[in-house]
């Protein structure tokens, strides 16, 4: 039988070595496939949430709903962040497409810290702890 050679052929890699990059393949192609699987069962576009900027904790909503949904459904940060020219309505959108043209693609997690830096500024913060001590305080004092 006629042997054919190839240039490297002289190189002989350990059985243990084969066996490890074979398992790994194969647990990557497992994963991707389970990941495809749960990609097809991942809610259409008009089933995600909108972002509008409006709204008391519209921001906080809308990243955990993103965040469940990247985690459950295992969708890649490229597919979110894709879909917000959809997602974003009114002054978000405006927003959006100005950093987007100053920063261009960028990951789930940055565009997630962006939002957290816009819409949870310290005026935002200090009105939800003005709104929360005045209803604490309006409880102590119905209760005395």
């Amino acid at each position: 039988m006629l042997k054919l050679s190839t240039p490297f052929s002289h190189i002989r890699i350990p059985v243990k070595l084969k066996e490890e990059i074979t398992n790994a393949f194969i647990t990557d192609l497992s994963h991707q496939y389970n990941n495809q699987v749960l990609m097809k069962e991942a809610p259409q576009l008009k089933e995600w949430p909108t972002f509008t900027g409006e709204g008391e904790y519209d921001h906080i909503s809308f990243i955990k709903v993103i965040e469940r949904l990247q985690e459950d459904y295992a969708i890649p940060d490229e597919l979110i962040t894709s879909r917000f020219h959809s997602l974003f309505e009114k002054s978000a959108k405006i927003w959006y497409y100005g950093i987007r043209q100053t920063n261009g693609k960028n990951t789930w997690s940055w565009w997630k810290q962006e939002i957290i830096t816009k819409w949870a500024n310290d005026a935002w913060r200090y009105k939800r702890e003005n709104t929360f001590e005045n209803s604490s305080f309006e409880l102590v004092l119905e209760t005395s």
